[in-house]
């Protein structure tokens, strides 16, 4: 355990420092376009510009997950890297029941299995892009659909503590 945190932790103060730069930058831009987005209950009267906010979000998150993707080390990540470092064993040598369980529901459901359409190069720069942006974009919308219904509940809860 203790060579196993020995190579994470660095790996992931890294990562976490980058992370909260990024997050930063969004809150700072969001702040930027207009600040009730984070300061303040948003009311539908105020000019919000919602649009151009989600448009250039949308671009960014295309431009990161489709160009920045291709970027992207093919060697191992951080995790992979630090268990290869700390142990001799690479695979499992008897999976349990539930390991092969979801290993085969992952082969079924996986839209793009190791990034890639099949194994040539061109096809896992195009794979690379793509699982890139899908993942960027599914990323952005469950967060907008969150945000939502976050703003749902607390407008109800909101009108049924004026009606009482």
């Amino acid at each position: 355990m203790g060579t196993f945190l020995l190579f994470m932790q660095p790996i992931h103060l890294v990562i976490g420092v980058i992370e909260g730069l990024i997050t930063g930058i969004i809150v700072t831009y969001l702040s930027s376009q207009n600040n009730h987005l984070i300061y303040h209950k948003w009311e539908p009267s105020e000019p919000v510009g919602l649009k151009k906010i989600l448009l250039t979000l949308l671009a960014t998150t295309i431009i990161i997950g489709g160009v920045l993707s291709l970027l992207a080390s093919t060697n191992p990540d951080g995790l992979e890297w630090s268990l290869n470092q700390s142990s001799t064993v690479t695979e499992v040598s008897n999976p349990s029941a539930i390991n092969t369980f979801f290993e085969n529901v992952q082969e079924k459901i996986a839209l793009l299995p190791g990034y890639d359409f099949n194994k040539s190069e061109a096809s896992n720069k195009v794979g690379t892009s793509t699982s890139g942006i899908l993942g960027s974009v599914l990323t952005l919308l469950v967060t907008f659909l969150i945000g939502m219904i976050i703003r749902f509940r607390r407008r109800k809860k909101g009108d049924n503590e004026s009606t009482h």
